[in-house]
């Protein structure tokens, strides 16, 4: 994953679909050695740590954990690949004066 390229959108519409689930047992036999649900739970951990963003892909994703199909292990990865610019955004609404009883903002 070290080689893959960044991109703006950790998925876009149609990346996960019914339509991607395994359709034979060839199918369902390749997906065995893949490690969807260690996959979807790291994702998790880095939403919860530090990338709120992802909470729409781990919902997109718990979706199809009963049948993962090839097109839903590519969809994870590229979850996983990573922006060489990142840059912290951050936003506050410190309005103390809306806090009436002790003007401390929470």
């Amino acid at each position: 994953m070290s080689m893959c390229s960044g991109q703006k959108v950790p998925l876009a519409k149609g990346d996960l679909k019914k339509e991607h689930w395994p359709k034979n047992k060839e199918e369902e036999d390749e997906m065995r050695n893949k490690p969807d649900a260690s996959l979807v739970g790291s994702i998790m951990y880095a939403q919860v740590c530090t990338k709120p963003d992802l909470a729409l892909c781990i919902s997109e994703m718990g979706r199809f954990q009963s049948n993962p199909g090839m097109q839903h292990w590519i969809a994870g990865k590229k979850v996983l690949r990573r922006t060489e610019n990142l840059e912290l955004v951050g936003y506050a609404d410190a309005n103390l004066g809306k806090v009436e009883d002790d003007y401390i903002s929470t």
